[in-house]
């Protein structure tokens, strides 16, 4: 089934049956004739395919859609028996199918939900941002001074000329300078912290639990510095696995389900595990929806078909009875519900169109897909969403300046043009999103004027109803007594400018989740489950929000 039955390549249509630019073939031969006797093939490919599981009633409807097709063209018949038999229960499961012979309950509409509605989006910059070089103190002379970081980060500091100036001096912590700065390329990122709509987190990572220098290697249990690791870890926020197979997004949703919200959890693109995985049956399952939009499920299994293929999967996936294989009913429920959801998506992200005007590329496409999402979040009568994206290629081994600025100019006009959308759908203040990454990266350069992993990095959270123009968390020392002592590093510097996290990544989300709607201590715990073990101390609502607006809200 699908669409894409053109050979682009030579602007040549592919008919059933024709293999001249394929790599492999189906080569069933029937031993009966195509028209005249097809149960005896549909009974032969039932043995086949099925091991002969294939029922009854199935084996019935499949040979009727096979006569009728096998009539005007023997070989689409053949082809969609197959089809059909490759979608059935029986092929995917290994238990027996009995049918009641009756349709499937229609799923329950979508209706628009009467609670205030909230999404929290989770940008993840795979691979390692040097955020060392988004996040620069501005201070001058002493500890945590633009002079320390020039003079540890040596040829990898950014120029003052290279620095958008931000005021900090509204921040919790009287440890942290007073004025920082942005790389210039975050211009549009600087706008929105001077008007109060993002928060930076400093020196955020993996912890597993309170660690030094001394002990570290042995109390973490986080395999450090290694990219599938701590790519997991913070997809996970679960060390310990306390709640195996789930993600710190799965859990939340689970949560918020559990409080009779309406979630819609979402990865645009790629493949979220584990970051949506919650436990099993809890919540709605995650959708990927592409950065393209949905493509819908096409009906016809061959191109210029006639024939509609959906009565044909409605009948074989019916309803099943007591005694029927749990497994294959889970199947035929799944295949008629996600067609159903193609449709459904099709039309509300179809008939959804933007107002603000987003840059080309991968990014911006993917953002605007969560546009449309947030959008049409009556129509699919949702109240709290979910948004995984990913943003690869920061793993900046080599020429670490050219190379962020690139990917710096790549994300501040999508994120610019997604702070645009949201206020002109009146959501600016009912939306977060939240930015994560494998790891820091060293403050000393190596020899190919790169940075490597480290631990410790910098992020940042955006949108209406967040207490903006402020730094939480400790911006830390390079080195420990600058400018007197140039060679001692600081007490939370492993070696290189690998920063040892004062707070755990569990902070963050604790007060995102605290935002979304989960207030009790244990729903928190469930949805953290190492939060009062890490080490580290939480970050809260108020810390995070507005909480005047929120209430408004």
């Amino acid at each position: 089934f699908g669409q894409n039955r053109d050979d682009v390549r030579r602007s040549r249509n592919v008919q059933a049956g024709d293999y001249w630019n394929s790599v492999g073939r189906l080569t069933f031969p029937p031993l009966d004739s195509a028209t005249s006797n097809g149960l005896g093939t549909i009974s032969e490919l039932s043995s086949l395919l099925t091991a002969g599981r294939l029922s009854k009633d199935n084996m019935a409807a499949i040979e009727s859609a096979y006569k009728a097709e096998a009539a005007t063209n023997a070989t689409k018949g053949l082809l969609l028996a197959q089809q059909l038999i490759i979608s059935s229960a029986e092929f995917h499961s290994t238990g027996l199918v009995k049918r009641t012979l009756e349709k499937r309950s229609e799923p329950p509409s979508n209706a628009q939900s009467p609670r205030p509605y909230k999404a929290v989006i989770m940008l993840m910059f795979d691979g390692g941002m040097d955020s060392y070089n988004m996040l620069v103190p501005g201070c001058n002379g002493a500890s945590r001074s633009y002079d320390e970081y020039a003079f540890y980060r040596g040829e990898l500091a950014l120029q003052k000329d290279e620095i958008l100036p931000i005021d900090a001096s509204a921040s919790p912590s009287s440890t942290i300078c007073d004025t920082f700065g942005l790389h210039n390329s975050l211009k549009g990122v600087q706008e929105s912290y001077v008007a109060g709509d993002t928060v930076f987190f400093a020196n955020i990572g993996a912890l597993n639990r309170a660690v030094t220098k001394s002990n570290y290697l042995e109390e973490t249990r986080t395999q450090l510095f290694a990219h599938n690791q701590m790519q997991t870890e913070v997809k996970q926020v679960d060390p310990f696995l306390k709640s195996p197979g789930t993600g710190v997004l799965g859990r939340l949703t689970d949560a918020l389900t559990a409080l009779k919200f309406r979630t819609g959890p979402f990865s645009i693109e790629e493949n979220s595990a584990p970051t949506l995985s919650g436990q099993p049956g809890v919540s709605p399952p995650s959708v990927i929806v592409s950065r393209d939009g949905v493509t819908p499920f096409d009906e016809k299994p061959h191109k210029f078909d006639e024939l509609d293929v959906i009565p044909s999967l409605e009948e074989l996936h019916g309803a099943t009875g007591l005694h029927s294989s749990l497994f294959g009913e889970t199947w035929s429920s799944s295949v008629l519900t996600a067609i159903t959801q193609n449709k459904d998506m099709e039309h509300s992200l179809g008939s959804t169109t933007l107002s603000a005007d987003f840059p080309g590329g991968t990014l911006s496409e993917k953002f605007q897909i969560i546009s449309k999402l947030i959008k049409s979040q009556d129509q699919r009568g949702t109240d709290r969403d979910v948004f995984y994206a990913n943003y690869a290629g920061w793993d900046h081994h080599r020429y670490m300046k050219n190379n962020l600025r690139q990917k710096l100019d790549e994300l501040d006009p999508v994120l610019d043009a997604f702070r645009t959308e949201m206020k002109a759908q009146s959501k600016w203040d009912q939306v977060v999103l939240v930015t994560a990454s494998d790891f820091g990266r060293t403050l000393t350069p190596n020899s190919m004027k790169g940075s490597d992993h480290a631990w410790g990095g910098h992020y940042f959270a955006m949108g209406g109803s967040v207490k903006g123009k402020r730094i939480l968390g400790d911006y830390p020392k390079m080195l420990n007594d600058f400018p007197q002592d140039l060679f001692t590093l600081g007490p939370l510097n492993v070696d290189r400018g690998r920063m040892i996290p004062t707070h755990s990544n569990d902070a963050i989300w604790n007060a995102i989740a605290q935002w979304m709607g989960v207030a009790e201590e244990h729903m928190l715990d469930e949805v953290l489950p190492n939060r009062k073990d890490c080490g580290s101390p939480m970050f809260h609502e108020s810390d995070v929000f507005d909480i005047p607006n929120y209430i408004r809200k």
